[in-house]
C-alpha cells in the first residue's frame, strides 16, 4: 500500500525485543512486517537500529532516541522514524511516548507506525496513538499482577519452596510448617534450609546466625 506522506521518503527503522530469547526471532518478524510499506512506497532505509534485549516499560534503560536526533542534528537526512507498531516504541505509557514525540519533532522527525498505520504529527491520529501507548503499559501491568497472583498463591498453598523471581528485594521466600520465613540475605540458616527436606527443616538451632 502507498501512502503520499510515506512515497519516496528516507527513514531510520526502529525495533526491539525486550529479553535475549527474543532477539532471533522477534527482531526478524518485526523487520518482515515492514519489508512491504518500505518497499511500496520507495523508502530509503538510512539506518536501521535494533534495540535487542531492552525493555520498552523502563525509560532510562535506552538512548536510541537520543541517537536518532544525533543523527539528524549532525547532518544525516532523514524525514521518518519508523516503529513496527507503537509497543515496540515504548511500554512506559502515554507520558514517556509524548516526551519521545516531542523531542523527534523538535529535530523534524515525524514518527510512522506500520501495523496501526497512524503518524505522530496528525492531529487525529496523535489522540489514538495516546490511548495505545497506555494499553502497550496496561498489558505489561497487566501480566505483571497475573504472574504474581499466580506465583503468591503457589507459595501459599506449599506449591513452591520458594519464589522464582526475588519480590521487593527479597532475595528468598521460605515457608517451615506453614509459617513464612523472610530473609532478606545470604546467611548459614538459608543455605543450609536449601539442603534439607521441607517437613524436617528447623532453624530454631541457627536462630542467632
Amino acid at each position: 500500500m502507498t501512502d503520499p506522506k510515506l512515497l519516496n521518503k528516507s527513514a531510520v527503522l526502529l525495533s526491539r525485543c525486550s529479553t535475549d530469547p527474543q532477539i532471533a526471532t522477534s527482531l526478524k518478524n518485526q523487520n518482515l512486517s515492514v519489508e512491504r510499506t518500505i518497499a511500496d512506497n520507495k523508502i530509503t532505509v538510512v539506518k536501521p537500529i535494533e534495540l535487542a534485549g531492552v525493555t520498552g516499560s523502563i525509560p532510562g534503560a535506552r538512548d536510541d532516541i537520543d541517537t536518532i536526533i544525533a543523527l539528524k542534528r549532525g547532518g544525516v537526512h532523514f524525514d521518518l522514524l519508523i516503529v513496527p507498531s507503537i509497543d515496540r516504541f515504548t511500554r512506559a505509557g502515554q507520558g514517556h511516548g509524548q516526551k519521545m514525540f516531542w523531542d523527534l519533532e523538535d529535530a523534524g522527525i515525524v514518527t510512522y507506525f506500520v501495523a496501526e498505520n497512524l503518524f505522530s504529527d496528525d492531529r487525529m491520529h496523535r489522540y489514538v496513538i495516546a490511548f495505545m501507548l497506555d494499553a502497550a503499559q496496561q498489558s505489561v501491568v497487566a501480566n505483571s499482577r497475573a504472574s504474581l497472583i499466580g506465583v503468591t498463591n503457589r507459595f501459599i498453598e506449599g506449591r513452591s519452596p520458594h519464589c522464582r523471581v526475588p519480590i521487593y528485594g527479597l532475595d528468598r521466600m521460605y515457608s517451615v510448617e506453614g509459617k513464612d520465613i523472610h530473609r532478606s540475605g545470604p546467611s548459614q540458616t538459608a543455605r543450609s534450609s536449601c539442603s534439607t527436606p521441607p517437613a524436617t527443616r528447623s532453624f530454631a538451632g541457627s536462630a542467632g546466625t
